[in-house]
């Protein structure tokens, strides 16, 4: 029996715990379970109740059926960056002759973590960046064991956040009696899930557009340049459409997912959605294909705009020579990938989690945009384990394991087409149709808003704090 691995990776549309163990020719799935997440907002927990009864709930589930005891797990770390501080400090070592060992990099850490804030500020994440012994300038810090001197500085990049972020998800764990391995920011997650070893090195771009949150992560050589949130993602989309169409959210979200696109100019002007009334005496609802995509597009354009904003203003545009990768639930959106190609200027794919987990029919799940940072934590714990410090990814090849493996297939970008039927049928009270003028009457029509707020401003607002420029 292998080394056996549990994750638990706390979003902000579902709580996930993934329970694996390390086999020769991979990692076997041992337990895929998901719920959704009432307690969490924006990637941090604002309610350790609800998000307790949640996540108990999940594993007494996989106790029972799988026959197993959770007492410990590696556990992500979501939620609004307030900065990223540069922080270097040097130390002078009593035996200069003497190999700098594994405990010494360690004591160099905990120095890092250990970095002053305010009261109301924690360190979440130190990221080493490069390291100077005696003579010896800008090494890259993963080559720091091993080698010889004196003087010794270390410099990283601090990720500081709200203290509560961290206090909650310590509450949390410790409510649950479950040790917590390491802490695990979501981006650098993502990123050990679906990189491959030439984008690694070459420079790219991880933008992760999950529910609450969308996360971004820049890494070239193989070393992390830059991490950053923004609190806009998936929900925000879901909830101008809402407004916009003033129907349900769940109704929003099905719009969105199934017959939205993020390219306004790419949808046939004669589609259209009838939304049914469901409470009864009020007229049905029509919206038509291009228009709801007006709304996706305006959204997603405003998201990625922000991200490019984040990027470019650390100066990291240049160095982003393998692209751009996107993930999260939300790359499920048709012509995403189109729409960010326009915007970045940088060749983009979509990606799903490293092709390492041995799965069976029931935990298929796992290879999903949705499963990045579960698939993400379990690896770097994996790497912990085996003392293998931040090692490549994989290459995102799709292997088969066996018959009952997953078709890459299932999830490559959708482009769905509609047919000329009247009347197409779908979930929860919402159908296509292709309206006359005589059927319009009946239906009320859903005005073209006016453009959803942008936000601009306040992405000027929020990313106005010193931040690490780095060429």
């Amino acid at each position: 029996m292998g080394k056996r691995i549990t994750a638990i990776d706390l979003g902000t549309h579902t709580i996930s715990v993934l329970v694996c163990e390390e086999e020769n020719d991979g990692i076997r799935v041992i337990a895929y379970e998901r719920t959704n997440s009432d307690g969490i907002k924006k990637g941090i927990i604002y309610n350790i109740q609800k998000t307790m009864i949640a996540l108990r709930m999940l594993i007494n589930k996989i106790q029972e059926e799988k026959g197993i005891t959770i007492n410990e797990a590696v556990v992500n770390i979501s939620g609004r960056l307030k900065r990223c501080e540069p922080y270097s400090f040097e130390i002078t070592r009593r035996e200069p002759n003497s190999f700098i060992s594994a405990a010494e990099i360690a004591k160099m850490n905990n120095e890092a973590m250990s970095y002053p804030v305010k009261g109301d500020e924690k360190v979440l994440y130190a990221i080493p960046t490069s390291f100077d012994v005696d003579d010896h300038i800008g090494k890259d810090f993963k080559d720091l064991e091993g080698s010889i001197g004196r003087d010794v500085t270390c410099n990283y990049n601090l990720m500081i956040g709200r203290a509560v972020q961290f206090n909650n998800i310590k509450k949390l764990f410790e409510s649950l009696k479950i040790n917590v391995t390491e802490f695990i920011l979501t981006p650098i997650a993502s990123a050990r899930s679906i990189l491959t070893k030439d984008e690694r090195e070459l420079g790219v771009a991880v933008i992760e557009i999950g529910a609450g949150t969308t996360n971004v992560i820049v890494i070239k050589e193989d070393q992390i340049k830059h991490i950053a949130v923004i609190p806009f993602a998936g929900a925000s989309i879901t909830e101008d459409i809402r407004i916009a169409t003033s129907t349900s959210s769940m109704k929003s979200e099905i719009m969105k997912v199934k017959y939205g696109t993020c390219l306004e100019s790419s949808v046939l002007e004669n589609k259209t959605i009838v939304v049914k009334d469901n409470l009864g005496g009020r007229e049905d609802k029509m919206v038509s294909f291009k228009d709801l995509s007006h709304y996706i597009e305006a959204r997603v354009t405003e998201i990625l705009e922000a991200v490019l904003y984040e990027i470019k203003e650390n100066g990291l545009m240049n160095g982003i020579t393998a692209g751009i990768v996107i993930t999260g639930g939300s790359s499920h959106l048709k012509r995403i990938s189109e729409l960010a190609e326009s915007i970045f200027k940088k060749s983009v794919r979509i990606a799903i989690p490293s092709n390492k987990f041995i799965l069976s029919e029931s935990n298929k799940d796992i290879f999903s945009p949705n499963a990045v940072t579960i698939a993400g934590l379990a690896l770097c714990e994996r790497d912990r384990l085996n003392g293998i410090d931040d090692s490549p990814a994989p290459d995102n090849v799709w292997i088969k394991k066996n018959s009952n493996s997953v078709n890459q297939g299932e999830f490559k970008e959708q482009h769905i087409v509609f047919g000329e039927e009247e009347n197409n049928e779908t979930e929860q009270g919402v159908k296509t149709t292709n309206v006359s003028e005589e059927g319009k009457k009946s239906v009320k029509k859903v005005k073209k808003e006016k453009e959803p707020k942008s936000i601009s401003e306040r992405i000027m607002d929020f990313f106005g704090v010193s931040k690490n420029n780095e060429a």
